[in-house]
């Protein structure tokens, strides 16, 4: 048979609209609270509503997603979170700061928290410029194609976070950066750009986990309504991927067994739901432990 040409990368789940972060307790509903850690901080952006852009679909249910397990089963405070929908540049600015070296709310919350681990999570539309020269996350008033001018730039961000006096730094995109946002997606959803967005050369410290590779389209879960990565990653944080065989069974958790396992399980749903290729991609300049793998055994959910 002959494959379309293209498909719509948005289904429906079984929530129908209703506020997916419900049904997404399924994927950690045996996993038992953990206790509070003042340590531990985070950014959580869900940029769903563009003025000029297509809409994000899932990015208020993934944020929603992300939010409720920091809070419920991380022991992260809710005082320790930046929470934001639908930032702005300004928003962008004002939190990681405007320029390289320029300070933000999040560095002067990190002074506040000796010793803290980071935690950052983006759900949105991100962009390539025109010369493949910088890879950018766009604010919900981005215009089309002015990236430029509009768009925060990654590298921006990546200099502001070495720069931070945290033990640990996490970055999690659910994003594509590509220029097109439309519906569709055409098969096999091959890279296209060249740039990829990650650090140029890996940070101490700092860890960066990207939902798709090059020019890729981020795809949905249709069961939970938020993105693939996002599904796979919280499965992942929630034990399963200090299980075997992709880890180690030590009972804990850290970036190379998440991101093992949470771009294994992408890579076959995109195939199986779509029929199509989605990758994480990941950078990190060493192994870091992000939390106690406190899962239930396997199967539990």
């Amino acid at each position: 048979a002959t494959p379309p040409r293209q498909l719509l990368r948005y289904g429906e789940g079984g929530g129908e609209g209703l506020r997916s972060y419900m049904r997404v307790r399924e994927l950690y509903r045996a996993l038992p609270p953990g206790e509070d850690d003042p340590e531990a901080v985070a950014i959580v952006i869900g940029n769903r509503s563009y003025d000029k852009l297509p809409r994000s679909a899932t990015s208020y249910n993934d944020a929603d997603a992300i939010y409720s397990f920091l809070t419920e089963h991380l022991g992260y405070r809710p005082d320790n979170i930046i929470d934001l929908r639908d930032a702005k540049k300004a928003d962008f600015e004002t939190v990681f700061g405007a320029e390289p070296g320029v300070e933000g709310e999040l560095a002067r919350l990190v002074k506040s928290q000796p010793n803290a681990k980071v935690l950052i999570y983006y759900s949105g539309h991100g962009a390539t410029d025109a010369g493949q020269n910088e890879v950018y996350l766009l604010p919900a008033d981005s215009e089309p194609y002015r990236e430029e001018i509009d768009g925060y730039k990654l590298s921006t961000l990546y200099a502001n976070l070495a720069r931070l006096e945290a033990a640990s730094v996490v970055v999690l995109l659910e994003t594509e950066y590509g220029r097109d946002h439309g519906p569709h997606v055409l098969p096999p959803n091959l890279p296209e750009t060249m740039i990829a967005a990650l650090p140029l050369t890996s940070v101490p410290g700092l860890t960066v986990l990207v939902a798709s590779d090059r020019g890729q389209l981020s795809l949905i879960d249709v069961t939970y309504d938020i993105g693939l990565f996002t599904r796979y990653l919280i499965e992942g944080l929630a034990g399963s991927a200090d299980l075997a065989p992709i880890g180690n069974g030590d009972g804990k958790l850290d970036t190379a067994e998440i991101y093992v396992y949470t771009a294994a399980f992408v890579d076959l749903g995109a195939r199986k739901t779509f029929g199509v290729l989605q990758h994480p991609i990941y950078s990190s300049a060493s192994t870091s432990v992000l939390t106690s793998a406190r899962s239930a055994p396997a199967g539990s959910n």
